[in-house]
């Protein structure tokens, strides 16, 4: 509904929705700190003393200071959310995360848009880079396939990459590779080659120099480095 607006603005006053009988609150704009009264806007929500999240996540562009700071003290819940949308701003992102991390350790989560613009081993090189600057800053991505990705030859390898990156317990313990041995295990019958190891082999025989430089990367060992 959005796509005819150019700019961001109040449609209306968080009190206007605010139930007193929930004990959190969940914020659904899609683009919160677009709003050049967003503070105002925040203002009115910590009024209210309760908790509060971010669930569309926050533009990570915009990102400053004084939006750092503002944001870190803030009384949130759950993950802090931005999005991680194009490989091509990850220099970009990466300084802004810098940033983010100099004020806050929150829990923070990123979004990863895939599948958009090709659905590929570019696409796939294009995944790995963000989440190991992702991984670097000690943060968690999640996944967001686009629907061009059900007709692409890869298919098996964005399902398996979206089960590793979008359970968090998994992406922090295991490289991507660990993750599809991993499942292989669990098989009551361990002659059939389960999907996501198959999905995993598939690439590795045509692509090795990408496997070679991504299935192996670990949360554990990147973070904070």
């Amino acid at each position: 509904m959005n796509k005819k607006y150019n700019r961001a603005f109040s449609a209306s006053k968080p009190r206007e929705f605010i139930d007193e009988s929930r004990k959190k609150i969940m914020l659904l704009d899609d683009n919160f700190l677009a709003y050049s009264k967003w503070e105002e806007v925040l203002d009115e929500i910590e009024e209210t003393g309760k908790p509060f999240q971010f669930n569309q996540g926050l533009d990570i562009r915009l990102l400053n200071e004084r939006i750092a700071r503002r944001i870190s003290k803030a009384k949130t819940f759950g993950d802090i959310i931005f999005a991680f949308d194009h490989p091509d701003d990850a220099e970009m992102i990466e300084k802004k995360l810098s940033l983010w991390r100099s004020f806050s350790k929150k829990s923070t989560k990123l979004y990863v848009l895939c599948a958009y613009d090709s659905q590929d081993e570019k696409d796939i090189i294009g995944i790995f880079e963000r989440l190991k600057i992702i991984m670097k800053f000690d943060c968690l991505p999640y996944l967001m396939r686009y629907e061009a990705y059900q007709q692409s030859e890869l298919k098996s390898l964005y399902i398996t990459l979206a089960r590793w990156c979008n359970q968090p317990n998994f992406f922090k313990k295991l490289s991507f590779r660990e993750f599809c041995e991993k499942n292989q295990e669990l098989k009551k019958n361990q002659a059939e080659i389960g999907a996501s190891l198959r999905a995993l082999n598939d690439f590795e025989q045509k692509y090795s120099e990408i496997a070679n430089l991504y299935f192996d990367m670990k949360y554990e060992i990147l973070k904070n480095t």
